[in-house]
């Protein structure tokens, strides 16, 4: 029994599959009169090795009461090996995607880049809104997901890492929208939102795809570096966002 718990799980179906099919037919065999076929004492086995036991069939012979004993203790044991790994699947499932590490697949979402508080209540604000039913998704570099919503995808990672925007649909998006965060000086979170505009821009132009972008520019004066660098026709800034 532990090395079942251990065996891979594709190999432990596989085998389950396997040893409940071949118990039906060593029922029937043991039993032809009370079984009528192979398939109804599949049947059976089935409702056996699930506990639900409907008792429409059950064993009439001593060699197949034996053999029903043998199923309650190695076959529910089996099922229920075969459950847990299910749950574990879930589990894990969910744990990747809470930590950001699955790809986003669908279309026509809001892509935002960079996490604050502001950025908090502008996601919360999309999808508590009756008119709008997009997804919203999100990359950043935390190591969970702020919240859970079953129309909010996180990415994490680098959006200015080719991976991570495809990673993010970025070819599918909507809109994207480059909010400044962390605690940094006006010039720092400039220059990232310029960096990932910058990134954006290539990735559209490499890949031949249209990406209406939106920058959030912390100072004033930057504009014009914007402007400068080319992001002028991807990026539409908004002035003194935080002032």
């Amino acid at each position: 029994m532990r090395k079942i718990i251990k065996i891979n799980t594709a190999k432990l179906v596989l085998f389950s599959f396997i040893f409940y099919v071949a118990s039906a037919f060593i029922v029937y065999l043991l039993e032809p009169d009370n079984f009528k076929n192979p398939f109804i004492a599949f049947w059976w086995v089935m409702t056996t090795v699930t506990t639900i036991g409907y008792g429409d069939y059950v064993p009439r012979t001593i060699p197949g009461m034996i053999y029903g004993i043998f199923l309650y203790l190695f076959g529910i044991g089996l099922i229920g090996i075969i459950l847990g790994k299910i749950v574990d699947f879930f589990t894990y499932y969910g744990r990747l995607k809470m930590e950001g590490k699955l790809d986003y697949t669908g279309k026509d979402h809001f892509l935002i880049i960079g996490w604050s508080k502001s950025v908090q209540q502008t996601i919360e604000e999309i999808l508590l809104s009756r008119d709008v039913t997009s997804d919203v998704v999100l990359i950043d570099s935390l190591k969970e997901a702020p919240f859970k919503h079953e129309r909010f995808h996180y990415i994490q990672g680098d959006p200015t890492d080719k991976k991570i925007l495809r990673k993010a649909g970025i070819d599918k998006t909507r809109s994207v929208s480059i909010f400044a965060s962390g605690n940094h000086s006006d010039v720092l979170m400039d220059g990232k939102t310029l960096l990932v505009a910058s990134s954006i821009e290539r990735y559209a132009v490499e890949n031949e795809v249209n990406i209406y972008t939106i920058a959030e520019i912390v100072n004033q004066n930057h504009v014009d570096m914007f402007m400068h660098a080319g992001s002028t026709n991807s990026c539409c800034p908004m002035k003194d966002s935080r002032t």
